[in-house]
């Protein structure tokens, strides 16, 4: 069954009940929700879909078909206009098939439920149903009801249905309907048809003979399926055919499911028929272009035309042919001229050739415009590459799906801004030419832009001259930004001392600074859009790069704090530094990590560095009242110290300060007499000297 009858009822369902149960009935029945027009379902779809709208709904199975009948004939007539199928009730169901034939080339193997229409009469007509399952009957039946009430407006109480026992034969399912309603306005009675047959009597007095030969194709035959006379053409094509069963020759391929007997050509002499030609020994051979042809199957279309006085019948038809490449064994001189054939044939051969040229047209152009598509293709993702390079990705995606520039803006809480300059650069421009200056950035850029692939946990957010600007925790947050900025700031000091300019005597130098906060981050503005960092923190990172040295990284306060979580961060604090609209305020330098020391910092000055902050920690030990002959021995190894540290080698405090235990576990002070006190040496002498300690450093 098409998903077109699937939508009907699914749309028809929806007029009558809520939408939201269409979703909980498709899951209980394990259905799909959504059908496509031209797929072809499994039947059991239908009969499991109506059993989930029955338990959803309360109605019997048999009810629900019917439902689903009347939805279905209700959005045909208003999608397919199919009130032109007849002007009365009784021919409205007779061209039931032809409409589903026509259908059929749209649907490829749709098969219908067809209606045969009965003992007509101004009370009603007899309908029969011929259906794949028992209760599609309810179906035709719901078909049956809405179309009497819609095209022909026969109320609801204006006609009764009277159903009979349903019959199987084999795998198809035979329903036979009684409608009674008030048929007169549209019932035409045998008597006036007789006066019409009489009249036509007088006025054409011709033999039977002379009206048959108009028609070239026709089959003759009586009640027993004996054929007595056949078109002249239809001879000429399939002899032999006189004296044999019509049974016998051809097969019933229209109306369907049904058979070639008396009682159904009598009953259904109002339907299209069409017959197929069997395989035979008879079949004739023709020579065309001197290839030989055997036309084993032949279709032949028409209407069946029954004596009743005589008992014969015969099949006015012609050869049911799909296009002029068909006529294998037919000639269009077959025709007569007032059979429309040969004009359909000829008008749907010129519509092919057109059709044709018109596709050959199609696919040259389709052929240009797929050339086209692909430039266009590799130009956008050359673009959408170009703009990724400007802006990260999710920035990018959220600009092509429209989002106003300004909404991009996001707040991060922390994050890791870096800057670098190169030292000189001013100088470099006055004695370069600017292809030089250029090429000379480019050089550096390039070396920088390699160490940013590597680093993926960082971002170049854009370069201003000389000037290179990272960033680390944006646009993906990371808890570790200050360390991956520091990773990379180290790398860079390493990479720019690699790059080898020819016209230049002395090699590349570049300062750096990093500074630790919040930012804003996005794209603001329209003409030349890019994406910036806003904020304090990018004032202050640029303020620690102007006040750095060549091949030195500066840091500020807050960087230091978050590298001293991971305590293999060698930093030396540089002191107080004044920056503009800052004041005083604590920096640092970045000297190393682990045993790997940059190179811009002496062995020397790392000793010095070392000795402070050991002094440091003597100064606390004093300030607290507290220090022992270790600490003093471990200052004394530096050779820096070792004159202020000698006068201080076992003093103890005055008061509270341990000495060393002697043998019997008492303690004995450690002291060195004091020739101007003449006893101990008093803490602001250790003081003193701890000053001149610090001075030295």
């Amino acid at each position: 069954m098409y998903g077109y009858v699937f939508n009907a009822i699914k749309l028809g369902f929806y007029s009558d009940f809520e939408k939201r149960s269409w979703y909980i009935i498709c899951t209980s029945a394990n259905v799909p929700e959504d059908y496509d027009d031209y797929i072809d379902y499994e039947d059991q779809l239908f009969l499991e879909l109506a059993v989930g709208v029955s338990k959803h709904t309360k109605l019997d199975v048999n009810r629900v078909v019917e439902r689903f009948g009347e939805w279905y004939i209700k959005l045909m007539i208003k999608e397919w206009n199919m009130k032109l199928l007849g002007r009365t009730p009784a021919d409205f169901f007779r061209t039931w098939s032809d409409f589903y034939d026509y259908k059929s080339y749209e649907y490829a193997g749709l098969m219908y439920d067809s209606f045969i229409v009965s003992h007509e009469d101004d009370q009603g007509f007899d309908i029969a149903m011929r259906c794949w399952a028992p209760n599609m009957a309810y179906f035709g039946l719901g078909v049956i009801k809405n179309t009497l009430k819609i095209l022909f407006n026969v109320p609801d109480d204006g006609f009764q249905i009277v159903q009979e026992p349903q019959q199987i034969d084999g795998f198809i399912f035979h329903t036979n309907f009684r409608l009674q309603f008030d048929n007169s306005q549209w019932f035409e009675p045998e008597d006036v048809k007789e006066q019409i047959d009489n009249t036509l009597d007088k006025i054409i007095p011709t033999s039977a003979l002379n009206v048959l030969g108009l028609f070239p194709f026709f089959i003759y035959f009586d009640r027993f399926n004996e054929i007595h006379s056949v078109g002249r053409t239809l001879e000429q094509i399939i002899p032999n055919l006189v004296r044999t069963k019509l049974n016998k020759n051809f097969n019933l391929r229209k109306p369907r499911l049904g058979t070639l007997t008396w009682n159904y050509i009598k009953s259904n002499q109002h339907q299209v028929f069409e017959l197929c030609s069997k395989a035979s020994e008879g079949a004739v051979q023709l020579l065309r272009n001197e290839e030989t042809v055997v036309d084993l199957h032949m279709r032949l279309q028409g209407q069946m035309i029954v004596f009743e006085e005589t008992g014969d019948a015969i099949f006015l038809c012609s050869p049911r042919l799909e296009s002029m490449q068909a006529c294998k064994s037919v000639f269009l001189g077959d025709y007569e001229a007032h059979d429309s054939t040969k004009a359909q044939l000829l008008s749907s051969s010129l519509r092919v050739h057109m059709v044709r040229r018109l596709l050959d047209e199609e696919r040259e152009q389709s052929i240009v415009q797929n050339q086209y598509l692909s430039v266009l293709s590799t130009e956008m993702r050359i673009t959408e590459g170009l703009i990724e390079q400007i802006m990260p990705k999710d920035v990018a995606l959220q600009i092509r799906e429209g989002t106003p520039f300004v909404n991009t803006c996001e707040e991060f809480s922390e994050a890791t801004v870096l800057f670098s300059d190169l030292v000189g650069f001013t100088e470099l421009c006055s004695t370069l030419s600017p292809m030089q200056v250029a090429g000379l950035l480019n050089r550096m850029y390039m070396a920088f832009d390699t160490l940013t692939d590597s680093h993926t946990n960082v971002y170049k957010v854009e370069t201003i001259g000389d000037a290179y600007m990272l960033v680390s925790g944006l646009p993906e947050r990371s808890e570790h930004h200050a360390k991956h900025a520091a990773d990379i700031a180290m790398a860079m000091i390493h990479a720019i001392q690699k790059v080898k300019i020819s016209f230049l005597k002395e090699p590349l130098t570049v300062k750096l600074g990093m500074h630790s906060g919040p930012v804003v981050a996005g794209v603001v503005g329209w003409k030349v859009p890019r994406y910036c960092l806003f904020g304090d923190t990018v004032n202050t990172a640029s303020r620690m790069e102007s006040s750095s040295e060549a091949l030195k990284i500066h840091i500020s306060d807050s960087t230091n704090e978050y590298l001293k979580r991971y305590g293999n961060y060698i930093t030396r604090q540089r002191g107080w530094h004044t920056h503009k609209g800052k004041g005083q305020l604590p920096t640092y330098w970045l000297c190393g990590q682990g045993d790997l020391i940059l190179t811009s910092y002496t062995k020397e000055e790392m000793m010095e560095e070392e000795a402070k902050k050991q002094v440091n920690q003597v100064l606390e030990q004093v300030t607290e009242g507290n220090i022992s002959a270790d600490v003093l021995n471990q200052l004394g190894n530096n050779p820096a110290l070792q004159r202020q540290i000698n006068p201080l080698k076992g003093v103890s405090a005055l008061t509270n300060i341990p000495g060393e235990q002697d043998s019997d576990g008492d303690v004995k002070a450690n002291h060195v007499p004091n020739p101007k006190a003449g006893s101990k040496m008093h803490r602001g002498e250790i003081f003193k000297a701890m000053s001149s300690i610090c001075n030295i450093l």
